[in-house]
Protein backbone atom coordinates (compact mmCIF):
# COMPACT_ATOMS: atom_id res chain seq x y z
CA UNK A 1 0.00 0.00 0.00
CA UNK A 2 1.82 3.22 -0.83
CA UNK A 3 0.05 6.51 0.67
CA UNK A 4 1.16 9.77 -1.37
CA UNK A 5 3.58 8.13 -3.57
CA UNK A 6 5.28 6.49 -0.68
CA UNK A 7 5.61 2.74 0.27
CA UNK A 8 3.67 2.17 3.76
CA UNK A 9 2.84 -0.91 4.23
CA UNK A 10 2.59 -4.39 2.12
CA UNK A 11 -1.34 -6.09 2.45
CA UNK A 12 -2.46 -9.66 2.08
CA UNK A 13 -4.20 -10.17 -1.26
CA UNK A 14 -6.87 -11.45 0.36
CA UNK A 15 -7.79 -8.46 2.77
CA UNK A 16 -7.57 -5.74 -0.15
CA UNK A 17 -10.15 -7.89 -1.83
CA UNK A 18 -11.91 -7.88 1.43
CA UNK A 19 -11.62 -4.11 2.21
CA UNK A 20 -12.51 -3.23 -1.86
CA UNK A 21 -9.36 -1.27 -1.76
CA UNK A 22 -8.70 0.44 -5.26
CA UNK A 23 -5.82 2.12 -6.79
CA UNK A 24 -6.49 6.16 -5.92
CA UNK A 25 -8.88 5.10 -3.39
CA UNK A 26 -9.38 7.26 -0.07
CA UNK A 27 -9.09 5.92 3.73
CA UNK A 28 -9.48 7.92 6.46
CA UNK A 29 -6.27 7.38 9.57
CA UNK A 30 -8.78 5.55 11.43
CA UNK A 31 -9.83 3.20 8.93
CA UNK A 32 -5.92 2.85 7.99
CA UNK A 33 -4.60 2.30 11.55
CA UNK A 34 -7.68 -0.66 11.89
CA UNK A 35 -6.53 -2.01 8.23
CA UNK A 36 -2.64 -2.11 9.01
CA UNK A 37 -3.47 -3.82 12.67
CA UNK A 38 -5.81 -6.41 11.06
CA UNK A 39 -3.04 -7.45 8.69
CA UNK A 40 -0.36 -7.49 11.54
CA UNK A 41 -3.02 -10.40 13.32
CA UNK A 42 -3.22 -12.45 9.63
CA UNK A 43 0.51 -12.81 9.45
CA UNK A 44 0.57 -13.40 13.30
CA UNK A 45 -1.61 -16.09 12.54
CA UNK A 46 -0.64 -17.54 9.19
CA UNK A 47 2.77 -17.22 10.91
CA UNK A 48 1.86 -19.32 13.98
CA UNK A 49 0.09 -21.99 12.07
CA UNK A 50 2.94 -22.60 9.96
CA UNK A 51 5.51 -22.85 13.04
CA UNK A 52 3.04 -25.21 15.02
CA UNK A 53 2.97 -27.64 11.55
CA UNK A 54 6.55 -28.66 12.56
CA UNK A 55 5.80 -29.44 16.26
CA UNK A 56 3.40 -28.27 19.41
CA UNK A 57 4.44 -25.61 21.70
CA UNK A 58 3.82 -24.54 24.61
CA UNK A 59 2.10 -21.16 25.36
CA UNK A 60 5.07 -19.36 26.16
CA UNK A 61 7.20 -21.00 23.80
CA UNK A 62 4.41 -20.02 21.10
CA UNK A 63 4.25 -16.33 22.52
CA UNK A 64 8.50 -16.22 22.52
CA UNK A 65 8.27 -17.04 19.32
CA UNK A 66 6.04 -14.70 17.89
CA UNK A 67 7.40 -11.76 19.91
CA UNK A 68 10.91 -12.95 18.24
CA UNK A 69 9.27 -12.12 15.42
CA UNK A 70 8.23 -8.99 16.21
CA UNK A 71 4.30 -8.81 16.07
CA UNK A 72 3.05 -6.87 18.59
CA UNK A 73 1.17 -7.96 21.46
CA UNK A 74 -2.41 -7.82 20.70
CA UNK A 75 -1.63 -9.51 16.92
CA UNK A 76 0.20 -12.28 19.32
CA UNK A 77 -2.92 -12.35 21.97
CA UNK A 78 -5.26 -12.90 19.04
CA UNK A 79 -3.20 -15.52 17.02
CA UNK A 80 -2.96 -17.40 20.42
CA UNK A 81 -6.90 -16.91 21.07
CA UNK A 82 -7.66 -18.40 17.42
CA UNK A 83 -5.43 -21.13 17.92
CA UNK A 84 -6.72 -22.62 20.91
CA UNK A 85 -10.12 -22.04 19.50
CA UNK A 86 -9.09 -24.38 16.56
CA UNK A 87 -7.19 -27.04 19.50
CA UNK A 88 -3.79 -26.33 17.75
CA UNK A 89 -3.09 -24.42 20.92
CA UNK A 90 -3.15 -25.32 24.58
CA UNK A 91 -0.94 -26.28 27.49
CA UNK A 92 -3.03 -29.55 28.30
CA UNK A 93 -2.88 -31.11 25.01
CA UNK A 94 0.70 -30.52 25.05
CA UNK A 95 1.56 -32.18 28.30
CA UNK A 96 -0.15 -35.22 26.88
CA UNK A 97 1.61 -35.42 23.69
CA UNK A 98 4.45 -34.51 25.83
CA UNK A 99 4.20 -37.52 28.03
CA UNK A 100 3.05 -40.22 25.69
CA UNK A 101 6.01 -38.93 23.16
CA UNK A 102 8.78 -38.72 26.18
CA UNK A 103 7.59 -41.00 29.28
CA UNK A 104 9.48 -44.49 28.28
CA UNK A 105 12.51 -44.31 30.23
CA UNK A 106 11.91 -41.51 32.28
CA UNK A 107 10.60 -40.89 35.64
CA UNK A 108 7.01 -38.31 36.42
CA UNK A 109 9.12 -35.74 38.48
CA UNK A 110 11.49 -35.27 35.44
CA UNK A 111 8.88 -34.55 33.38
CA UNK A 112 7.10 -32.77 35.40
CA UNK A 113 10.37 -30.63 35.44
CA UNK A 114 11.08 -29.80 31.85
CA UNK A 115 7.35 -29.14 31.54
CA UNK A 116 7.20 -26.62 34.44
CA UNK A 117 10.85 -25.36 32.34
CA UNK A 118 8.82 -25.21 29.26
CA UNK A 119 5.98 -23.02 31.11
CA UNK A 120 3.07 -25.35 31.96
CA UNK A 121 1.65 -24.23 34.86
CA UNK A 122 1.87 -26.63 37.58
CA UNK A 123 -2.04 -26.80 38.54
CA UNK A 124 -1.80 -28.30 35.09
CA UNK A 125 0.99 -30.94 35.51
CA UNK A 126 -0.90 -32.07 38.97
CA UNK A 127 -4.25 -32.60 37.14
CA UNK A 128 -2.45 -34.28 34.57
CA UNK A 129 -0.88 -36.83 36.81
CA UNK A 130 -3.82 -37.31 38.85
CA UNK A 131 -5.74 -38.21 35.91
CA UNK A 132 -3.65 -40.79 34.62
CA UNK A 133 -3.65 -42.26 37.89
CA UNK A 134 -0.18 -44.35 37.61
CA UNK A 135 3.43 -44.19 38.99
CA UNK A 136 6.06 -44.48 37.31
CA UNK A 137 7.18 -47.88 38.88
CA UNK A 138 7.00 -49.77 36.13
CA UNK A 139 9.17 -47.60 34.19
CA UNK A 140 11.45 -47.11 37.03
CA UNK A 141 12.24 -51.08 37.06
CA UNK A 142 12.27 -51.62 33.15
CA UNK A 143 15.28 -48.51 33.46
CA UNK A 144 16.94 -50.44 36.21
CA UNK A 145 16.78 -53.63 34.84
CA UNK A 146 18.63 -52.04 31.48
CA UNK A 147 20.87 -50.59 33.37
CA UNK A 148 22.10 -53.20 35.56
CA UNK A 149 22.21 -55.58 32.80
CA UNK A 150 25.33 -57.87 32.85
CA UNK A 151 26.72 -55.63 35.60
CA UNK A 152 27.30 -57.21 39.56
CA UNK A 153 25.91 -56.26 42.09
CA UNK A 154 27.86 -54.26 44.34
CA UNK A 155 27.59 -50.88 46.65
CA UNK A 156 29.20 -49.30 44.24
CA UNK A 157 26.52 -50.10 41.19
CA UNK A 158 24.07 -49.95 42.98
CA UNK A 159 25.26 -46.54 44.03
CA UNK A 160 25.56 -45.60 40.24
CA UNK A 161 22.07 -47.39 39.56
CA UNK A 162 20.34 -44.69 42.10
CA UNK A 163 21.96 -42.18 40.84
CA UNK A 164 21.52 -43.15 37.08
CA UNK A 165 17.35 -43.23 38.25
CA UNK A 166 17.73 -40.46 39.74
CA UNK A 167 19.30 -38.99 36.40
CA UNK A 168 16.17 -39.75 34.63
CA UNK A 169 13.73 -38.53 36.42
CA UNK A 170 12.34 -40.63 38.77
CA UNK A 171 11.63 -39.87 42.34
CA UNK A 172 12.87 -41.72 45.71
CA UNK A 173 9.47 -43.31 46.11
CA UNK A 174 10.02 -45.23 42.69
CA UNK A 175 13.45 -46.23 42.62
CA UNK A 176 13.69 -47.82 46.30
CA UNK A 177 10.95 -50.53 46.07
CA UNK A 178 12.90 -51.42 42.87
CA UNK A 179 16.15 -51.31 44.41
CA UNK A 180 15.01 -53.20 47.37
CA UNK A 181 13.53 -55.52 45.45
CA UNK A 182 16.07 -56.62 43.07
CA UNK A 183 18.78 -54.96 43.38
CA UNK A 184 19.99 -55.04 46.75
CA UNK A 185 23.46 -57.19 47.30
CA UNK A 186 21.95 -59.56 49.76
CA UNK A 187 20.22 -61.16 47.01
Amino acid sequence: MYIDGVFFCGLDAFTVLERRLKVGGKISERELMTLVMDEEKNSAYNCAAKRLGYSLLTEKEFKAYLFGRRYLSEAVEYAAEKLKEYGYLGDCAYVKAYFNTYSEGRGDRGICYELERKGIDVNILEDFFAALGTDDSERCRAVAEKYMRGKVITDKTRAALIRHLYSRGFAWESAEPVIAGHFDRSE
